[in-house]
Order: structure tokens, then C-alpha cells, then sequence
């Protein structure tokens, strides 16, 4: 009977822990995401630096809730959307795309996160490919909405930044996550 206490009692830690996790990175968000840098023709925003390392630290599932209580805060009112916007028509107007993406990609980055070690080469390789894969939703409702709107300019002015968000926050991402998870492989079953 001990052995099943002692269990329960670890199985709680864990949840009690990834909720504070949870919380934090969703703290994390709602203060960060709405800044932005300009470093030249486009600014860098601070939305997708923050959610994928966040992400980084939870399981998918976790990630996935997390951004949807950021969307659902942010359509309700409080400015947390890029440039400090916010508002329900922000999540079907033309930039609706990279919001609902940033869904899918928060799910994404925590999958990979917690499936092999997450090395900063490997964060690297995971934030540029979540980067690639907000590009989908992101032009395609843009496109949808802006029929006119020059994507292949678009494209070329977010490389930069999203390039330099992938390498800084993989580093990031996996500095954080040795001191949140040190037994990262045993993390999340």
C-alpha cells in the first residue's frame, strides 16, 4: 500500500508542477508576446520567440491550452496580440492565420520537445520548422483575406527575424529547459 501512496503522491508533484509550468509560460506569453523590435524594413515580434520556448517546456497537450487561453484572453480584450492589439476580430480578420497557428506550432514544438533530447541544435531545427509551419496558416488566410497582398515580399522581409527568434530561442529553450526539466527524458511519458 505504501508503493501506491507513494505513486499517487509523485503523480501529484508532477501535475502540480506542470500547472505551475503552465501558468508561468501563459504569464510569460500574455507579457512578452506583444512586443516587437524594428531592426530594419520589418519588426521582429516577440509572439513566436516566447510561445515556442514556452512550448518547449510543457507537453502538447499542455501547449496546445495554453495558447488557446492566449487567443481567448486576447479576443476578449486585453492587449495581448502583437503590437498590444487585441480583439475577437483579430482571430478571423487577416492575420487570423498566424494566431490559430500559433496553436498547431506551440503543439508541434512541445512534441518535439518532449520525444528526444532537445539539445540547442535540435531547438534550433524544431523553432525554424515550427517558423515555416506558421507560414501555412499564417499566408493562407492572409491570402484569402488580401488577395492582392505580395506573400513572396512578405516572405522575404519575416526570413530574417524568424531565422534570428530560432536561433536565439532554441538556445533560450534549451538553457531553460535543463534548469525547469533536469531529468528531461523522463519529463513527460
Amino acid at each position: 500500500m505504501k508503493f501506491a501512496v507513494d505513486n499517487f503522491y509523485a503523480n501529484t508533484m508532477s501535475i502540480s508542477q506542470n500547472l505551475k509550468i503552465s501558468l508561468a509560460v501563459l504569464i510569460a506569453i500574455l507579457l512578452i508576446a506583444p512586443w516587437s523590435f524594428d531592426i530594419g524594413v520589418v519588426p521582429i515580434t516577440m509572439q513566436t520567440l516566447i510561445i515556442f520556448i514556452g512550448a518547449s517546456l510543457l507537453h502538447w497537450r499542455q501547449a496546445i491550452l495554453v495558447l488557446l487561453a492566449y487567443l481567448a484572453l486576447g479576443a476578449l480584450g486585453l492587449p495581448v496580440f502583437g503590437d498590444h492589439s487585441y480583439g475577437l476580430a483579430k482571430l478571423y480578420g487577416p492575420t487570423a492565420g498566424f494566431l490559430w497557428g500559433f496553436v498547431l506550432c506551440a503543439g508541434y514544438v512541445a512534441w518535439e520537445a518532449n520525444r528526444k533530447e532537445f539539445h540547442f541544435y535540435r531547438a534550433i531545427q524544431v523553432f525554424t520548422l515550427a517558423h515555416l509551419i506558421l507560414l501555412l496558416p499564417g499566408f493562407f488566410i492572409l491570402d484569402q483575406q488580401m488577395p492582392n497582398a505580395d506573400l513572396w515580399g512578405t516572405l522575404v522581409k519575416l526570413l530574417p527575424g524568424l531565422l534570428i527568434k530560432s536561433i536565439l530561442g532554441g538556445i533560450i529553450a534549451a538553457q531553460i529547459r535543463k534548469l525547469v526539466h533536469p531529468q528531461s527524458e523522463d519529463f513527460i511519458a
